[in-house]
């Protein structure tokens, strides 16, 4: 099969790519960074090299390909970031159009249910709407929790204060996934695409934030190592003093809201049937992945 991957060699794609790779697949994987074509094709893979706003590009990509993987890339610095998302499944979607492309399978998320109140997850309501209009193409929606690695930008705040935390409570519930399990369910939905449109809700571990606390304080010589919930301004303003512009650090402030009330996961909780558990848990990504990076 010819296959195409967007996302370069990010948490999912990578993963994503030498499994395709290993199964004996044409995997074309598309990036906006031309330093990245020698490291797709090192992987037995071939590199698309073009900016994802260009349909043109995406539309002579995507011709001829038996399935494709879209995934959009995060922007954080989007001065609209609603706007971005919506443009990008835009984009996607006249390029599948043009191409003539049958098969989808789609990066989503839990609480993508939401058409308003979950930050950018709300955003993604609008790309699924977006795809949906597709005359004639089967799409499988993936739709993980909260990943895993998503953890490690907290590295410098346990550092500088000892203590982890965002505008969740400690007992708020949180459903988690590993990039590597998303990738996974990815490459089967590829290789066997389904007729019409399907969900597969991905979970690699159920949790609270209390228990997220205690795995990587014991993990990295910190056992005490508190969840704390931060004021919904004081929340925003660090994500911006990080770099986030303000409609994003406004959209994670929501999220985190949708997330601590509960909103996120009713879906998923409805519908046990299209759930797909991950084999990765948290405690061992916290063992081979934070705790080295926390003491790089």
């Amino acid at each position: 099969m010819k296959i195409i991957v967007t996302g370069a060699l990010g948490n999912i794609s990578l993963p994503l790519t030498k499994n395709l790779v290993a199964n004996g697949h044409d995997v074309i994987v598309v990036s906006r960074t031309p330093e990245r074509k020698s490291e797709i094709e090192n992987l037995g893979a071939k590199a698309a090299i073009g900016e994802l706003d260009n349909a043109d590009f995406l539309t002579e990509t995507f011709s001829g390909a038996d399935s494709v993987y879209l995934m959009i890339p995060p922007d954080y610095r989007a001065a609209d970031m609603t706007a971005y998302i919506s443009e990008a499944g835009k984009i996607y979607a006249e390029a599948v159009k043009k191409s003539g492309v049958k098969n989808l399978v789609v990066l989503s998320s839990m609480g993508a249910h939401l058409p308003l109140g979950n930050g950018p997850l709300s955003a993604l309501t609008l790309v699924e709407k977006t795809y949906n209009d597709l005359q004639n193409v089967n799409i499988t929606y993936l739709r993980p929790g909260g990943f895993y690695v998503n953890y490690l930008p907290s590295i410098g705040l346990i550092k500088a204060a000892g203590i982890i935390g965002d505008n969740t409570s400690p007992e708020s519930r949180m459903l988690l996934t590993h990039p590597a399990d998303i990738a996974d369910v990815a490459a089967d939905a590829l290789q066997n695409p389904v007729a019409g449109t399907t969900y597969r809700f991905i979970i690699s571990q159920e949790t609270t934030n209390n228990e997220i606390a205690s795995t990587i304080g014991n993990a990295i010589g910190k056992p005490e190592l508190p969840w704390v919930q931060f004021p919904a301004a004081d929340y925003k303003g660090a994500l911006i003093q990080h770099g986030f512009s303000e409609s994003a650090a406004q959209s994670f402030v929501e999220m985190g809201d949708a997330f601590r009330e509960g909103r996120s996961w009713e879906e998923v909780d409805a519908r046990p049937q299209e759930i797909v558990r991950g084999k990765r848990s948290f405690a061992d990504f916290v063992k081979e992945v934070f705790v080295p990076a926390y003491n790089a």
